[in-house]
């Protein structure tokens, strides 16, 4: 009897283990209607709850990753749509990972009679624009466990972008094909390489290894530092980047034998948050 217990709260620990691993997917969708008619709210009303039924189905990716979104959608109605068609203004938050993005306009395409089903290869002019959002926030995310780790998830996003200006209001997609062209380009390679190498150096100190952890945070400065004078870059993906991190940056590098190396390195960098790093470095 002893043994089948054993036995039993083993096999429940993986089925709860199996449960919670790979991907997950959840969060909220905000509707702003401020600006629409009675009958157009009315059509929109279920808009949320068939989004949020969609993106838990979506298959995005099969890494061990746990999404909690935050969308806000700010819609007018099209003129002349016949309450079918919405410009909307998004704003696209993942508050695990504190990835941020907003669009200024995207088109909202809205069929209530329309069964929205996942298919990464077919696009859709409703769900595709948060398909294109899931996929670049992966990539973001998978960037910083290995170097040009998202590659595949911006490649997803890179199509869905060219379907989009064949099949859909094309200037808004080529704005964002440009985006994610960008991404994909050698200029920013340094800087996506530069994410996980300091990624990996937080690992390192985790696990005590101070003479890895040093190694890795100096080079992926280094890295970042050669963006200093190229302004656009530096503005757009660096500033950004630091400034999500600059709090674990600055204590992870206060444990360093190299510290004062390291802390002129990210002040050259980040001149924002300079005196912050100076508190560390003067006090430890």
């Amino acid at each position: 009897m002893k043994n089948l217990l054993i036995i039993a709260t083993l096999l429940i620990i993986f089925i709860n283990s199996t449960i919670t691993k790979g991907f997950n997917l959840q969060g909220k969708i905000t509707i702003i209607d401020d600006l629409l008619n009675d009958a157009a709210k009315i059509k929109i009303s279920d808009l949320p709850d068939k989004l949020q039924n969609y993106f838990s189905q979506a298959e995005y990716c099969d890494e061990d990753i746990n999404l909690n979104y935050d969308i806000t959608l700010k819609l007018k109605t099209k003129i002349g749509s016949n309450n079918s068609t919405f410009t909307a203004e998004m704003q696209f938050l993942e508050t695990n990972y504190n990835i941020k993005y907003r669009d200024k306009r995207v088109t909202i395409y809205y069929d209530p009679t329309a069964i929205l089903i996942f298919n990464e290869y077919t696009f859709n002019k409703l769900t595709s624009i948060f398909d294109y959002y899931f996929y670049m926030t992966i990539g973001n995310i998978l960037d910083e466990y290995t170097e040009l780790g998202g590659t595949k998830y911006f490649q997803k996003a890179e199509r869905i972008c060219k379907d989009g200006i064949l099949k859909d209001e094309r200037i808004g997609w080529e704005r964002r094909l440009a985006k994610t062209e960008e991404i994909l380009s050698e200029d920013l390679k340094d800087y996506r390489q530069a994410k996980a190498i300091i990624n990996s150096g937080f690992n390192a100190l985790e696990n005590q290894d101070v003479e890895v952890a040093s190694k890795n945070i100096k080079h992926g400065l280094e890295l970042l530092k050669k963006y200093k004078n190229r302004t656009i870059i530096y503005q757009n993906y660096i500033l950004p980047y630091i400034g999500a991190i600059y709090n674990d940056l600055g204590e992870a590098i206060s444990y360093l034998d190299n510290k004062d190396e390291l802390f002129d390195i990210i002040i050259s960098i980040d001149s924002v948050h300079q005196n912050y790093y100076n508190d560390l470095k003067n006090n430890n």
